[in-house]
């Protein structure tokens, strides 16, 4: 692997950016054919609570020892710690410390015009759950010396796709369209900021990440870092080869205008 390329030291290839540490490619029997694809009406974290005593046990107990913290939130917390409630419990209270500090719901769009005018990311659209997705574009990313300001960016990009969720749902699609990126692109300092965020203040979040275009490196660097993660975000991570793939899980006119007019490329 050559890793220096993406601008990491040989022995620390924990520094790797977080989407390389993920499940690498589409599942051996491959995404369901699109016409048995349906729209469930609660996420399956929720439908699988229902049927399970012991873990609506535990989402009663940390409810009642944090009435402050809304339910989706407990039961988000006690899936990301394996449901372990204290670990639960004191990434909840994490949670709660940072927005009553942060207060990221008054980051206003007008302070972060700047970033969201390159294109780099944008909500459009919904998958085929219901999931809204965030498309990322790293070719319009440059990296910048200012990683508090692209901090808060990320965490109001992340603000606005919750209040996106239908509520039934409680995780959101990224489509990492990799076209034109280059290695100038890549920031790790900040990829390590954006995977910090979500662990610690949005967790359980991602639904579904899709990957456009990736390449022979990315493919190499991929299978290998894929060992390294849990076994429930292994599903979470899907690459396709080729563009049109990607209707397997976004109908057509939810597809940004971009990424719809490259799949008849």
């Amino acid at each position: 692997i050559n890793a220096e390329y993406m601008g990491v030291p040989k022995n620390n290839l924990s520094q790797l950016p977080f989407f390389f540490m993920s499940s690498a490619f589409v599942d051996d029997d491959g995404p369901p054919p699109l016409e048995d694809v349906s729209i469930p009406t609660r996420e399956p974290i929720l439908i699988e609570i229902e049927s399970d005593d012991s873990r609506q046990e535990l989402v009663s107990q940390l409810q009642l020892a944090l009435p402050e913290v809304e339910r989706l939130t407990v039961i988000r917390c006690l899936w990301a710690r394996d449901w372990q409630l204290q670990a639960a419990r004191e990434l909840c209270e994490n949670i709660v410390r940072w927005r009553n500090e942060v207060r990221p719901h008054t980051i206003s769009r007008e302070s972060i015009s700047q970033y969201e005018m390159t294109g780099k990311a944008e909500w459009h659209g919904k998958d085929r759950f219901g999931r809204p997705v965030l498309v990322l574009r790293p070719r319009h990313h440059t990296p910048s010396v200012d990683l508090e300001d692209e901090a808060r960016f990320i965490i109001h990009m992340l603000e606005r796709g919750c209040d996106l969720m239908d509520p039934h749902i409680v995780t959101f699609t990224v489509l990492f369209d990799r076209k034109d990126m280059a290695y100038a692109n890549v920031d790790m300092s900040l990829l390590q900021k954006l995977k910090s965020i979500l662990q610690n203040y949005y967790p359980e979040r991602l639904g579904l990440l899709l990957v456009l275009d990736p390449n022979f490196l990315f493919n190499m660097i991929f299978g290998t870092v894929r060992l390294w993660m849990a076994a429930r975000t292994l599903p979470k991570i899907k690459v396709l080869d080729a563009r049109r793939d990607v209707l397997e899980y976004i109908e057509a006119e939810q597809l940004v205008h971009d990424i719809r007019d490259s799949l008849d490329g």
